[in-house]
């Protein structure tokens, strides 16, 4: 195949409106890589897809631009309904039970 005859196919591909059969592929739950229990970074990005940019909102605790998405609970579940903005001042105060401020104390002095 000629050079010419390659950037012609390839000038062709992209003019190609792929909408239709990207809207139809599985998505979610759907999708044949689809994971119940997904590793940290993913199940990160699900929230972002689902909830959008924690930066989009207000801090429910002070009303200040939000950083991070917190969980009510403080375990990690995957319901969206469980997650909640904050800003990061007030993320760390409420993840600051005593339980966790005793593991760090205990690592840093290992340290």
């Amino acid at each position: 195949m000629s050079e010419e005859t390659k950037k012609k196919m390839s000038i062709s591909a992209l003019k190609r409106d792929n909408t239709k059969r990207i809207n139809s592929l599985p998505r979610g739950e759907n999708h044949h890589t689809w994971k119940k229990n997904p590793d940290h970074l993913t199940f990160h990005k699900r929230i972002y897809r689902k909830l959008g940019k924690a930066s989009q909102h207000k801090c429910v605790d002070c009303s200040k631009q939000a950083k991070d998405w917190s969980n009510k609970k403080r375990i990690l579940t995957q319901k969206m309904e469980d997650y909640e903005p904050r800003c990061r001042s007030c993320h760390m105060k409420y993840d600051m039970t005593d339980s966790w401020k005793k593991k760090i104390i205990k690592n840093l002095k290992r340290n």
